[in-house]
């Protein structure tokens, strides 16, 4: 069995910064090539979106924030156009609308322990 040799120096592909990116820590792609960028930042936290193939310094598609939520997790995801995010402080994983932006209620919050990150399948 071959495999391949991992790359030592991987060529960086694109770049986004400036506004929509305040302490990334999750990042994912959802079905229709969007790429959602999960900014920890207290209960100004939220999701920043852009298309997959954004580069430099583009103002996101849209934002996303959760009414009243203590503080984003470290892992999001995106399936069938909802979002779920995770709040470490407040002991819940929050599903949204993926396409919709500024400050929305949960569609559902799951009480959960400590959760940190967020993983669905398709």
């Amino acid at each position: 069995m071959a495999f391949a040799t991992p790359l030592t120096a991987p060529a960086k592909v694109r770049t986004i910064k400036g506004y929509g990116i305040v302490h990334p820590r999750g990042l994912t792609i959802d079905a229709g090539g969007e790429l959602y960028v999960d900014n920890v930042s207290g209960q100004s936290s939220f999701v920043a979106a852009y298309p997959v193939t954004a580069n430099g310094k583009p103002a996101p598609d849209w934002k996303v924030r959760v009414r009243n939520t203590v503080d984003f997790g470290n892992g999001i995801d995106t399936t069938h156009e909802m979002l779920f995010v995770p709040d470490t402080g407040a002991g819940l994983v929050y599903e949204l609308h993926a396409t919709q932006g500024g400050a929305q209620p949960p569609v559902a919050a799951l009480p959960v322990t400590s959760p940190k990150d967020v993983k669905t399948a398709p």
